[in-house]
This record gives structure tokens, C-alpha cells and sequence, in this order.
């Protein structure tokens, strides 16, 4: 179990989210969700130890709390880079606490193997810098994939990809979670996809968690409205999953609501 107890996270001496306490078992796919600026990449940065934190996070193993940040598997949102390494050296670089001079063999092959579960292993001899932002965006998750930490956090992870790999990668992170027993945290912005691939969903606003429990509790047409400001329709699928579909912006309604705004005098010879 994760145990986040009393969590700050900010920058430059300013919290960003506070208040954070959580509770999550292995084997659940977590979704955090919430509007822009809202602190959900501020979160996964402050439990993986990558962020200056207030408060404890920790892993409950056979009764003991351990912290230990290296249980910790972090994916950035923005997965762009110049580098000139190999799709394949940066799949192994998951492992850079057992790499030594010389990479065992089947090592080697565990890499290959993840990335023929990707249908990317046509790519391993390719540049990074030489992908497209789609192809990037799953070489990092396969990355995090290979470090085998207890704890996964994934920042957007399917905010680059087409809807195939968005339904082939959040296939793969489930079944992930639940065959090695890990607890998946993913910050997203799809509410269906949270609804369809999360057991469990956790909405933060202006900093602080408003709405925690199973998606069907806590993805609401109010929840939509409030937090959002936008109107949705909120539709059962015929395979028993709900999906989230945005009719209005309630913001246009209050822009309405005060009048068009004037737009301001501009004045010298500059244009």
C-alpha cells in the first residue's frame, strides 16, 4: 500500500497542492483528473521525489513503512528530446541501477521483448530524437514499464497517441498493474478513458482533492459542471462502460451573462 500522509508540493516556496492524503493498493489503476493548473503533474512530481515535498509518502510492505524514492517510476508529460541515444538504450536505461559495463544478454532480450509487446521493435536501432511525438511517448512508457518499480506514475500518457495506441497503451498499463501487482497513478484528461481504464478516480481542484471513489461516483454531470465549467452528458455504452460528452461551455454562458467585453484602445504610431 501507498501511504501519502499531509502532502505539500510547490515551487519556489509556494504550494501548489496541500492538504493530499491518500491511501492506494497495489494492483488499482488510479486516474487523477481535474482542469489545467489544477496540480495533478505537481502531484505525481511531488510523490516521485522529484519536487521539494512537505509530508510523508511512503510504501507499507508486511506491516513496515519504508520511503524509498527509487520504488518510484515517473513518465513526463513532455517526452520531447534531442538526444541521440537509441530507442533501445533508452528502454534499458529503466534499469540504470543494474547497468554496469557490460549489459547482460538477457537483459538485452527483456528490452526487445517489451518493446515486440509495443509492435515497436522495428525501431530499436532508431534515434530518439528521429520519433514522432506518438513514438516517443511510448518508448518512456516502456521505459517506465522495465525500471519493475512498485509504484507507476504516468503524466498524460496517451496524450500524444492516436486512439489505437490510446486503447493498446491503457490496455497494457491495466493488465501491467494487475499481473505485478504495482499501483498505477495516471494524470489525465480524457474523463472516458478514466472511466473505462481506472478502478478508481481522484479529481483535484485548485489544489486539493474534491471528489474520490470509483468512477461511476465520482464522474458526475454536477462534478463536470462545477469543476470543468462545462456541460456533458454522461452515456452508458452498450458494453457496460460510461462515456463523457462535452455539449457546452458554461463559461460562454457567464461571459454572456455581463455583457461583451470592449476591447481596449490602442493608441501610438506602432502599427
Amino acid at each position: 500500500m501507498l501511504h501519502v500522509d499531509h502532502l505539500a508540493v510547490g515551487y519556489n516556496g509556494a504550494n501548489v497542492v496541500e492538504h493530499i492524503n491518500l491511501r492506494l493498493d497495489r494492483g488499482e489503476v488510479t486516474a487523477l483528473i481535474g482542469p489545467n493548473g489544477s496540480g495533478k503533474s505537481t502531484l505525481l512530481r511531488g510523490i516521485a521525489g522529484i519536487l521539494p515535498r512537505q509530508g510523508e509518502v511512503c510504501l507499507e510492505t508486511d506491516g513496515n513503512r519504508v520511503s524509498d524514492d527509487k520504488q518510484f517510476a515517473y513518465m513526463p508529460q513532455d517526452t520531447y528530446s534531442a538526444s541521440s541515444l537509441t530507442v533501445l538504450e533508452v528502454v534499458l536505461l529503466g534499469r540504470l541501477q543494474s547497468l554496469g559495463l557490460r549489459v547482460p544478454v538477457t537483459m538485452i532480450e527483456a528490452a526487445l521483448n517489451a518493446l515486440r509487446n509495443f509492435n515497436l521493435l522495428h525501431l530499436q536501432s532508431r534515434s530518439l530524437s528521429e520519433l514522432s511525438g506518438g513514438q516517443r511517448q511510448i518508448v518512456y512508457l516502456i521505459q517506465a514499464l522495465f525500471r519493475e518499480t512498485a509504484v507507476l506514475l504516468l503524466d498524460e500518457p496517451t496524450g500524444a497517441l492516436d486512439l489505437y495506441y490510446q486503447l493498446a497503451v491503457l490496455e497494457a498499463v491495466a493488465e501491467y498493474t494487475r499481473r505485478s501487482r504495482v499501483i498505477t497513478i495516471m494524470a489525465m484528461h480524457d474523463l472516458t478513458l478514466a472511466l473505462r481504464f481506472a478502478s478508481r478516480v481522484i479529481c483535484l481542484h485548485e489544489g486539493g482533492i474534491v471528489a474520490d471513489g470509483s468512477p461511476r461516483e465520482v464522474l458526475s454531470r454536477s462534478l463536470v459542471q462545477s469543476v470543468y465549467q462545462v456541460d456533458a452528458d454522461i452515456i452508458d455504452t452498450q458494453d457496460g462502460f460510461r462515456c463523457v460528452v462535452p455539449t457546452r461551455s458554461l463559461r460562454d454562458e457567464a461571459r454572456q451573462a455581463v455583457g461583451p467585453l470592449n476591447a481596449p484602445e490602442i493608441t501610438g504610431s506602432g502599427l
